[in-house]
């Protein structure tokens, strides 16, 4: 293939000059298959590609409209070029990175003026040419503060307008809402008293008007309230209003909620669920001589958690129960050489005894025992009498005068 070499030399001006035939300015190369012209020269000293009459030194005019054909493309090492958007491409390298480096700072403007600035020092402004954060945005003086319609960050992934926003508002606090089917919802907002959560007026350093998950991690605890030298870590209400806790279906339904301690506005403190029982006699039991006889008990007063059933309570959880049994026996003997009476639980047993020493047989004699018991989930307690020998005595039927309670202390 032949080659034409032009060599310059150092009296001359350029090295190759073509004059067309009607002018005396236009210095025109065409190429062979007709496909582009280059204008090296318009007299102006400008140079345009594909243009005849170039308005900037260096003007390109692109083969068509289209985003994706690039009007200037510069090849790297490799000579690839990555396909993109943008009337712009520099390939730096095959990891398909672009780059546009400037030794001062990177300015971006259309025809309503300056648009973004990048500075020297990295901070970016949009809407200012002074950024003093790595990204800063500025409205006009006009204006209450960002919208939607200033930052804004859409996803698409539920079919749905999704996006967010800070707004600086009129109270200069910054407000982040979210824009769903159009609609702006304000979710947090900050200001000089505190955050808010769905409260347009926090007045606490924290306020949240709705409800709080806390999940605790790493075997530590969901919530943590730590005092200070004058608050041991207090959680009030507003006066008036109790404090409730309690198990809830997380369903939104009123009836949801089912309460398992109360702290009363007057400082009283009820537990509905606590485990608790009461039950009384409503038929005599006659006892044996010589025999212990456990006690029969035909009413139930109240049984917080079904608890109680056969004449015997079931502990359901582990913990400290307080226990107590009030027996009165009829047609006492004196002849008898003790009665007895106790409470007995998986672990332990109580009694209180009585010997019977008096001048005549009392018709009746009331014994009791009441303690505390320690007592593991699934432990069961009962009340026995015993007289031991003697006529036989009975167990009176009057419920104001033998009967069986117990409750969970803790």
């Amino acid at each position: 293939m032949a080659k034409v070499k032009i060599q310059g030399h150092a009296s001359g001006t350029g090295i190759l000059t073509v004059t067309a035939p009607n002018t005396s300015t236009d210095r025109t190369i065409t190429l062979p298959d007709g496909t582009g012209t280059l204008i090296a020269d318009d007299g102006s000293g400008n140079v345009g590609i594909n243009t005849s009459s170039p308005s900037t030194n260096l003007q390109v005019k692109a083969d068509s409209n289209s985003v994706t054909d690039y009007p200037i493309s510069v090849l790297n090492n490799a000579e690839t070029v990555s396909t993109g958007y943008g009337a712009y491409g520099i390939d730096q390298s095959a990891s398909n990175e672009y780059t546009i480096e400037v030794n001062n700072d990177f300015v971006i403007k259309n025809n309503q003026g300056e648009q973004v600035r990048v500075l020297e020092n990295g901070n970016t402004g949009f809407g200012t040419n002074s950024a003093s954060k790595p990204i800063q945005v500025k409205k006009s003086a006009a204006a209450s503060g960002l919208s939607q319609t200033d930052i804004r960050a859409t996803r698409d992934e539920y079919g749905a307008d999704f996006s967010g926003y800070i707004d600086q508002g009129s109270s200069h606090g910054a407000i982040i809402s979210t824009v769903e089917n159009g609609t702006a919802t304000e979710r947090l907002r900050v200001n000089s008293s505190g955050l808010g959560i769905n409260t347009t007026s926090p007045s606490f350093p924290l306020h949240v008007n709705g409800t709080i998950k806390s999940v605790g991690t790493n075997n530590l605890p969901a919530l943590i309230v730590d005092g200070n030298s004058t608050n041991e870590g207090d959680i009030v209400c507003a006066d008036g209003q109790a404090l409730t806790f309690g198990h809830h279906t997380l369903d939104g339904n009123t009836g949801g909620f089912t309460e398992a301690m109360r702290v009363n506005s007057n400082g009283a403190v009820t537990k509905a669920l606590q485990p608790a029982f009461s039950v009384v006699k409503t038929s005599e039991q006659t006892l044996t001589s010589g025999g212990e006889e456990e006690m029969d008990w035909q009413t139930e007063e109240f049984d917080v958690g079904s608890n109680f059933a056969s004449n015997t309570f079931t502990a359901p959880v582990s913990g400290k129960y307080f226990l107590h049994v009030m027996v009165r026996i009829d047609v006492v003997d004196k002849d008898a050489s003790y009665y007895r009476t106790g409470i007995i639980t998986s672990n332990k047993s109580k009694y209180e005894i009585m010997e019977p020493d008096f001048a005549s047989d009392p018709s009746y004699f009331t014994m009791s025992v009441a303690s505390v018991f320690d007592m593991d989930a699934g432990d069961t307690a009962v009340a026995r009498v015993r007289q031991n020998s003697g006529s036989a005595s009975h167990i009176e039927d009057a419920e104001n005068y033998t009967n069986f309670c117990g409750y969970l202390l803790g």
